[in-house]
């Protein structure tokens, strides 16, 4: 088994943009697609403008994150040439991360090139420097050892990590509630692993990386799914649901699965509501399938409580980026006075 140290040769090489003969799109294809509006792109620009000028980005989950894709890549057994194994460490914490990460950039070392990274960032910038070198511990020097090691752009994993990404793989593959969506020896079912699709709505294009589309020719259904890992128990998913707004994930999939379904001549086949496959990192053993209606949501949720949906969101994301507005959302700025009720 490689571990992903061997420096990557670089290369540059056209991308072909056209999709498969079933209309599918590669994972390269959908990353290459620019101007095309992904779930993450409406979410964060959204939900927080600011982030578009300040290029920021949210560096609390990047164990989870990693994690998360070594598993993907391993069940769907993709190589996993980005992501190399290491020794335990720990990921330092969102600020001492930055600083670890520009002190691999700058070749630092030490507690002093701690100092002269933060500095450059204007982080701690109120602290005296041997106040700042202090914070240099055992976690950054382990993670900036680690990343020295590894091939410009890769992710680096711990080997006990690595070791509950094989475990979370075998459950999923033979959990009776899982194993399912993973068997491409049923008769008369057709599963696409990282299956993307685009689609246009309105003057803006859409796109989604589409871990399994399944379709039943035997039922004659279509089950669009998606693979989550999660730091919590999977039991209690409907927490990250909420907090990730990934009713927004489960309606552009949807949009994009209908318009699939119809352009390859299926309307006699029935598009069931999308399904998230969950995956607990720290309960492994206990994966479980969520399925999501928006037809329902849309009544019980989205009525009641004017809560947004893909329509408003790209409303939001066309506001921001064509007006520069990363304080005021659209509703606000239409007559500078809003009713309270």
């Amino acid at each position: 088994m490689s571990f992903g140290f061997d420096k990557q040769e670089n290369k540059t090489v056209k991308l072909d943009m056209k999709p498969n003969e079933l209309g599918f799109y590669s994972e390269k294809q959908i990353r290459a697609m620019k101007g095309v509006l992904s779930y993450s792109t409406l979410k964060s620009v959204v939900e927080d403008p600011i982030s578009l000028i300040q290029g920021r980005e949210d560096l609390s989950s990047v164990r989870g994150v990693t994690l998360g894709s070594l598993i993907d890549k391993m069940v769907f057994g993709e190589p996993i040439d980005d992501i190399a194994v290491v020794e335990s460490f720990k990921i330092p914490t969102a600020k001492k991360l930055e600083i670890a990460d520009q002190m691999v950039k700058d070749k630092l070392k030490g507690p002093e090139g701690f100092l002269n990274a933060a500095r450059s960032l204007d982080i701690y910038k109120v602290n005296k420097d041997d106040v700042v070198m202090a914070k240099f511990d055992s976690d950054i020097r382990c993670y900036v050892n680690a990343k020295t090691m590894t091939a410009e752009g890769q992710r680096f994993i711990s080997k006990d990590d690595y070791a509950i990404a094989q475990r979370g793989v075998e459950v999923l593959k033979s959990h009776r509630f899982t194993k399912k969506y993973f068997d491409q020896s049923q008769e008369n079912i057709d599963v696409h692993y990282q299956a993307g699709l685009k689609a246009k709505v309105g003057r803006n294009e859409i796109k989604g990386l589409f871990d399994m589309f399944i379709v039943n020719h035997e039922h004659k259904v279509i089950v669009p799914c998606d693979l989550k890992t999660t730091g919590g128990k999977a039991k209690d998913f409907k927490e990250a649901f909420r907090k990730y707004s990934y009713a927004l994930q489960a309606e552009m999939y949807s949009l994009l699965a209908a318009q699939w379904q119809s352009e390859n001549g299926l309307k006699d086949y029935k598009l069931l509501p999308f399904r998230y496959v969950v995956l607990s990192t720290r309960d492994v053993e206990n994966p479980f399938v969520y399925s999501f209606d928006f037809n329902k949501y849309k009544e019980k949720v989205v009525k009641p409580y004017s809560v947004k949906t893909l329509k408003d969101y790209i409303v939001e994301y066309n506001h921001v980026v064509k007006n520069q507005e990363f304080v005021y959302p659209s509703e606000m700025c239409r007559n500078g006075i809003m009713e309270l009720y």
